[in-house]
């Protein structure tokens, strides 16, 4: 329960017994991304939290490799695995979740994002997917990063990518077919980057850093 920040404590849990990698809650249901490494595959289990307090598994989708991360697109989660691709899975009804499309880039994928029609991944590099027909999905764009692209975030014509010891690198996507970098935070290994507004919240191993990104071209801490 996080109603009050200053003190915030557990209400429920729901142990699987597995390490969990990512979750994603939409209306009172979470998917939760976790590997069987080891076991055969990873897994997107879907659990009802409407009751925070007594969190129950509706279904489980059971394929592919190592889940990194999940993004939820109206009836459609996106299933990003390390060394199998991006899955998508219809889970119009979250008991009988199935998989109708595979996006598969080569490498490993590491995160998703989704803005509007397209799905942001990152594998390294940053490669835009045009999803409008999420059965049939097309790479339109890509980015090849300097560093190792762990995460983006996207907000309207721009993209924030975490691009490990190569800092935050700003683009400019109002062309999505033909990305262009337009700005460079400096970071030290940056892992994660989230946008409110102008301004940046990114994660490195020196901690939390907050930037306006107003500017995109000079942003300043």
């Amino acid at each position: 329960d996080i109603s009050d920040p200053g003190n915030p404590f557990e209400v429920g849990l729901f142990d699987t017994g597995k390490p969990i990698h990512t979750v994603c809650v939409r209306d009172g249901i979470a998917y939760l991304g976790y590997s069987t490494f080891g076991w055969g595959g990873s897994e997107l289990w879907i659990v009802d939290v409407h009751d925070p307090e007594r969190p129950v598994e509706i279904n489980a989708f059971r394929e592919g490799g190592y889940a990194q991360d999940i993004a939820i697109r109206n009836d459609y989660a996106y299933v990003g695995s390390n060394g199998d691709g991006m899955r998508i899975v219809d889970i119009s009804d979250p008991g009988n979740p199935s998989q109708i499309a595979l996006y598969d880039s080569g490498r490993n994928l590491k995160g998703i994002t989704i803005s509007d029609n397209y799905a942001y991944v990152v594998d390294g590099s940053l490669r835009i997917v045009d999803i409008s027909d999420p059965e049939d999905p097309e790479e339109v764009g890509i980015y090849d990063s300097p560093g190792q692209a762990h995460m983006v975030a996207v907000d309207g014509d721009f993209a924030y990518i975490a691009d490990g010891e190569e800092s935050i690198r700003i683009l400019d996507i109002s062309d999505r077919r033909n990305p262009e970098e337009i700005g460079i935070f400096p970071a030290h290994d940056a892992r994660c980057v989230v946008i409110e507004g102008d301004y940046g919240y990114i994660i490195d191993y020196c901690g939390l850093s907050i930037v306006d990104f107003s500017d995109h071209e000079s942003p300043v801490e």
